[in-house]
Formats: C-alpha cells, structure tokens, sequence
C-alpha cells in the first residue's frame, strides 16, 4: 500500500502570454492567453484552456502519483509591446506585498473570495488550507495544490507588473476548478476571465 509520502506530486506546467492594452485615460490593460506545456503524469495534459482555467476533475488513479499538484506558470513576455506596437514593454510577475508594497491585494498570486454581496472578487483573498504559492522568480510562479480530492472549486489571480512603467501593476484572474466532478464552488469565477 502507497502513501502521500511514497507517492510524487502531479504536475502542470503553463505558460502566461499577455497582450497589453492602451487606454486613452491612461491606463493599460492586458488580454491573456495560457498554454499548457507539461503535464506529469500523462493524465495532465489538457487540462489547461486558453482562458488560464485549470480542470483537475475526474483524475484517474495513478498508483505512482498522489492527489497534490504542482501548477508551474511561466511568464511569456514576447507579446507584450508599446501603444504604438514599436518596441517591447518588460514584465514580470509581482513581489509579495511584505517586501514591496505591489498591488492592491497580495502580490504575485492569491486566492480569490466573495465580496459583502456573495459576488466573486479578485480583490478579496483568502485562505485555502493546503495551498501554497511560492514566486519560483520574475517570470515563474508555483501554485502548490494539496487540497482533499473533492475539495471545493476556486479561482487564484496573478500580479503583472510593468517596471519600466512605473511600476504599473495588472491583476490577472484566471479560475481553477476543484477536484471533484460535483458541482461548482463559490469560488469559481463565473464571469470571463479578463
């Protein structure tokens, strides 16, 4: 008989590629694309859309893996250019808001909650026991999912900083599902994604 400690996490490896939107007012903006581009075992692959949207239901049994996963995602700034599609604009995932104070809610990456009206918001993190985010560096994030198997659904957001644009700072708010294929969690983001 295996255990979770006998057993290798499951893995997710993706990639972020940004598009940067101009606004007249100032601001600036971003369409997101995702690309899987790893899984382990084979089981994972596919299970990435292009929304960022991650679907663990109905795993299949894998005596050499355990129900953890690893989900890697990488920053892709290739795509990311002025207003005037002239010169490429530097990117990178934001630092933990202890250390530098960017963003308006955590930093690199959270979990998401509801607001006071029930609504989903990427501006009101949570807690989830069992998950870890660790910024691997500028360009990688790890999201470390030991949830239950059936544990609810939720959604998680990454901080896009612009540094040579003073700092500008995007949120990006892809969803995740849980692990079981019942229902959905109240932590699932609904709406499309940005």
């Amino acid at each position: 008989m295996t255990t979770e400690t006998d057993t290798l996490d499951r893995q997710i490896t993706m990639t972020c590629t940004p598009m940067l939107i101009w606004y007249d007012d100032g601001s600036i903006g971003a369409t997101v694309t995702f690309t899987q581009t790893g899984g382990v075992p084979a089981a994972m692959a596919g299970r990435v859309d292009s929304h960022g949207a991650i679907d663990l239901t109905n795993m299949p049994t894998d005596d050499a893996y355990n129900d953890n996963i690893d989900v890697t995602i990488n920053l892709d700034t290739s795509q990311m250019f002025d207003r005037d599609h002239q010169n490429a604009v530097a990117g990178r995932w934001a630092t933990a808001e202890e250390y530098s104070g960017e963003g308006p809610v955590t930093g690199f990456c959270w979990f998401c909650g509801t607001d006071a009206n029930g609504n989903y918001s990427s501006a009101v993190p949570i807690l989830i026991p069992g998950m870890v985010t660790e910024r691997l560096s500028d360009t990688a994030v790890l999201i470390n999912d030991d949830t239950p198997d059936a544990g609810p659904a939720y959604a998680y957001c990454l901080g896009l900083v612009l540094p040579n644009n003073n700092g500008y700072y995007i949120t990006i708010d892809p969803r995740i599902t849980s692990k079981t294929s019942v229902g959905i969690g109240f932590m699932l983001n609904e709406e499309p994604p940005c």
